[in-house]
């Protein structure tokens, strides 16, 4: 009896394992997106305008009003998913200036996207989130035209920054399953940008 116990419990929990696994735009993804802006230099780099945080300037973005809604100073929200991905909800980036003026990502609050007002937004397809990691161009900006809201013109002016996000999400889904679900992903050319950005960056 206690062996048919066992045997049905640990076919229970092989049953829930592909479930749990992290895919590339879910809940998780975003919390532990979120997690990796905080231990990036975005918080210090994206802070309070003209602050010195150890060396590095704030450029003020975080107190930018984008006119997308009546967020206050001192926060955004980033809205992002992946466009090739249609069926796949949008996930929620929550950024908020702490005490000390930097850009600080709110763990609890970021996530899958709520439906309330966004500040930013940007879907670009699964396989650009490996190739803007690799380099990010100006010219790059038109991978995110479709479905991109907030101004443009200080958007391009965050160009490194916007490199940074894009690597740190990239090193995130790398890892993650990005095919389960999504049923307009062009399998081989993402493939072919995966391996291409871990041949870049000597990711096994």
């Amino acid at each position: 009896m206690r062996l048919f116990a066992f045997s049905t419990f640990f076919a229970f929990l092989l049953s829930l394992s592909p479930a749990m696994a992290l895919q590339f735009g879910d809940a998780a993804f975003a919390k532990k997106l979120c997690s990796a802006w905080n231990n990036s230099s975005l918080p210090k780099r994206l802070g309070e305008k003209g602050k010195d945080f150890g060396g590095i300037q704030g450029n003020g973005w975080i107190d930018f009003k984008t006119g997308e809604s009546g967020a206050p100073e001192g926060y955004q929200k980033i809205v992002s998913g992946r466009r090739d991905c249609s069926s796949w909800p949008k996930f929620q980036l929550v950024l908020k200036k702490d005490d000390n003026g930097m850009a600080k990502c709110d763990v609890n609050e970021s996530g899958a996207y709520d439906g309330s007002n966004l500040t930013w937004q940007f879907i670009p397809k699964t396989e650009h989130w490996f190739n803007l990691a690799k380099s990010f161009g100006m010219m790059d900006f038109m991978k995110l035209m479709n479905g991109f809201r907030g101004p443009m013109f200080f958007a391009k002016q965050n160009q490194g920054n916007f490199q940074i996000f894009w690597r740190l999400g990239a090193r995130i889904g790398v890892n993650s399953d990005w095919q389960s679900g999504c049923q307009g992903i062009d399998v081989d050319s993402t493939q072919s940008e995966i391996d291409s950005y871990k041949r870049k960056f000597g990711i096994q």
